[in-house]
């Protein structure tokens, strides 16, 4: 391990979250989300990992995580984003699914197939009511999707995205998205349909549908209302690099934002924003160190975080430090972050510096991913 500091990840965890889920869900084929490097969990690591328990659908935002993830797995890519035209060959030069949102992107990717003698594979993004991006559902998408898969282009499935306001409104998207698809499967293009993220698939099973797209809940995080037995697999660990006694009066970090009122004694931790534990835990937050809490002083640096130790006996150099994990020694969790910074979980976990190794756990083995040095 070449830093003090990394991402701990639970793949016996993972795989009991896919059980109690899986289970859940009735066995309804599902589509991990390995966008945002997985929820910075590793995108690599997690599809090998899911792989082994036969999920072979994945999902990523871009084209270039697309083509990350195609070098460590042979398995259905799909790109949720719009890729730009001038980089539709790599699409085919990777095997991967591109959604469209439009008549003139189906076109384009007609194109470039006569030049690969490749089929041009897509899935149909629809608008419900998000109004990001996909084809508006009438009459007028409606002819264009049925012309373009005339024409020849591969097209795979169909899906929204609900924007998850209130029931009535989720329901509203559903009807739509159900319209929609099936005036084109009276037109004669049957296509497999997909609705529901996490939340959705686990509250709604009537939104299940043919597929369902997982992310966070495969990754512990409990933003559904149901009660599973499913945790965090991540746990975000450093170790203390120095100790520094400070008299009262004595500032530290940039502004002095903390200055102790009595003798105190700081741990400087090799941790910062940079590695996504958030500027906005200064003075906001803790982390645990032999079992006790040690909350945060002064501001967050890039690279460094001071935490009071002063009422922790027998503190040394080296002590192992547990930032986050999934709350069961004490410790903040993803989701007490996120309260504390008025966020949500998933842009903290996103946020996870590609500079953090990361160390995977299963059974009785264990291996190491430094996106910076490899393997």
């Amino acid at each position: 391990m070449l830093r003090d500091t990394f991402l701990e990840v639970d793949l016996d965890q993972l795989h009991h979250n896919l059980d109690q889920i899986e289970e859940e869900l009735n066995h309804t084929p599902i589509m991990a989300v390995l966008k945002g490097n997985a929820y910075g969990h590793g995108a690599s690591a997690m599809a090998e990992a899911l792989e082994e328990r036969g999920i072979t659908s994945f999902a990523v935002a871009t084209l270039n995580e697309a083509l990350s993830l195609r070098k460590s797995t042979q398995s259905r890519i799909l790109i949720f984003g719009p890729t730009p035209k001038r980089l539709y060959t790599y699409l085919f030069q990777g095997d991967l699914v591109q959604s469209i949102g439009s008549y003139e992107e189906g076109v384009a990717l007609l194109e470039i197939s006569k030049e690969f003698n490749l089929p041009a594979r897509v899935e149909i993004k629809v608008d419900t009511g998000m109004h990001r991006w996909g084809f508006v559902a009438n009459e007028k998408s409606r002819v264009e999707i049925l012309k373009l898969a005339e024409k020849g282009l591969q097209i795979e499935g169909i899906y929204s995205h609900l924007t998850l306001t209130n029931p009535m409104e989720d329901e509203l998207q559903y009807e739509l998205f159900m319209q929609f698809a099936d005036q084109l499967q009276q037109a004669g293009l049957t296509l497999p349909r997909h609705l529901a993220d996490s939340i959705a698939a686990i509250d709604r099973p009537a939104y299940r549908l043919d597929q369902v797209r997982l992310g966070s809940a495969l990754y512990g995080m409990r933003s559904f209302k149901k009660k599973l037995d499913v945790l965090p697999i991540a746990r975000l660990k450093t170790r203390i690099a120095r100790l520094v006694s400070l008299t009262p009066g004595e500032g530290v970090g940039y502004d002095y934002l903390w200055r102790a009122k009595e003798p105190s004694m700081l741990a400087t931790l090799p941790l910062g924003y940079v590695d996504g534990f958030s500027r906005g835990l200064s003075d906001n937050g803790y982390v645990l160190i032999k079992g006790l809490r040690a909350p945060v002083r002064g501001l967050i640096c890039m690279d460094s975080v001071s935490v009071d130790v002063s009422h922790i006996e027998g503190v040394e150099q080296g002590e192992e430090v547990l930032v986050f994990g999934p709350g069961t020694q004490g410790e903040m969790t993803v989701e007490d972050m996120a309260q504390r910074l008025n966020t949500n979980k998933n842009q903290l976990l996103a946020s996870l510096s590609a500079r953090l190794p990361r160390r995977y756990i299963r059974k009785d083995k264990n291996w190491i991913i430094d996106d910076l040095v490899g393997k």
